[in-house]
């Protein structure tokens, strides 16, 4: 329709920013505040590119994050509810659509948390003050909502998922500073936590397998040593 005309389209705008800050509500409103969820609008796009043109459709996306799938699956059926309901009262057709499987929370296995942090502080103790540019340091950091692939592994098979921080605040030797979050145009990669990266999982399997080594052997003495 025209712009100048709008008495004479349905306009699909209007109703896409009603239901983009309608969606925020599903958290803020809607929601435990000691239970972690997230709703964010990322895009909003219109068919028309004319200043005058009032367009035929709009179109919304974006992401829901949660600690738990229940959460995950009672935030789309709000998402579906509401967005039918928006349509409806501006006199719109609507699609719903969310990807086929959403991202469960990483869970990390507490034995293989607490052996991590045993083999990281033998690896503290073993290496020279001078082996490596970064220092070791093993630290638990609150839950994120980030989605990961690793988090259909750990729902089989019990998991450790560990981040490599980095950040030095001001930026070294004239580099950018690589305290920038990730999707940020300002991001750089220490590339010194490349190196740790690289070392770290030969080192994570050649353990597993040592300690793995050593149980088979004290369950063979303790075998030996039956009356």
């Amino acid at each position: 329709g025209h712009a100048a005309m709008p008495h004479l389209a349905i306009d699909p705008v209007p109703a896409a920013a009603q239901l983009a800050t309608a969606l925020q509500t599903l958290v803020s409103r809607e929601e435990d505040p000691l239970n972690a969820k997230v709703v964010s609008v990322t895009v909003l796009q219109a068919t028309s590119n004319a200043y005058n043109v009032i367009p035929s459709t709009a179109v919304i996306q974006g992401t829901t994050r949660s600690l738990s799938s229940a959460s995950i699956i009672d935030l789309r059926e709000r998402i579906q509810t509401m967005a039918e309901s928006v349509a409806n009262a501006h006199r719109l057709n609507v699609t719903v659509g969310f990807s086929k499987d959403f991202y469960p929370a990483t869970v990390n296995d507490g034995q293989l948390w607490q052996w991590f942090k045993q083999v990281m502080s033998e690896a503290q103790r073993s290496l020279p003050v001078d082996a490596m540019d970064l220092p070791l340091a093993v630290s638990e950091v609150p839950p994120t909502m980030g989605g990961e692939d690793f988090a259909f592994f750990a729902e089989s098979v019990p998991g450790l998922f560990v981040l490599l921080g980095q950040g030095d605040g001001e930026g070294v030797a004239g580099q950018p500073c690589t305290s920038v979050t990730v999707h940020n145009p300002k991001f750089a990669i220490d590339e010194r936590v490349l190196d740790l990266g690289a070392a770290l999982h030969p080192y994570l399997a050649l353990s597993a397998i040592d300690r793995l080594r050593r149980n088979d052997t004290d369950a063979a003495h303790a075998i030996k040593t039956e009356p």
